[in-house]
């Protein structure tokens, strides 16, 4: 899992294996080291199709993904992967293209 972070975005990229991880419906997680300080990243499944939202509380950023969109990830290969806006920050997750090659 990789995960930039800009002035209004927020873009979680991951490989099809974790993709297979989360139509599983299990979750990925990721801890950064940031100097003397660590991030935790996790991208949860929710069911059903509820809107693609991330929630930062302390040092963790955990991005929630619908099942629907999972799908649509595994079925639509695709660049831009799926996406929204949450207030002023662009919120998205992508499948690395490179990794079905590799895969």
């Amino acid at each position: 899992m990789n995960v930039r972070l800009g002035e209004a975005a927020i873009r979680f990229r991951i490989s099809v294996d974790e993709l297979a991880c989360l139509l599983s419906g299990r979750a990925l997680h990721e801890t950064v080291a940031v100097g003397v300080h660590h991030i935790h990243l996790s991208i949860q499944v929710e069911a059903g199709s509820s809107l693609l939202r991330c929630v930062i509380k302390g040092d963790d950023i955990i991005l929630y993904i619908s099942a629907n969109d999972c799908e649509l990830l595994n079925t639509k290969r695709s660049k831009q992967g799926v996406g929204t806006r949450g207030g002023a920050t662009e919120i998205a997750i992508q499948v690395d293209l490179k990794s079905y090659k590799a895969g």
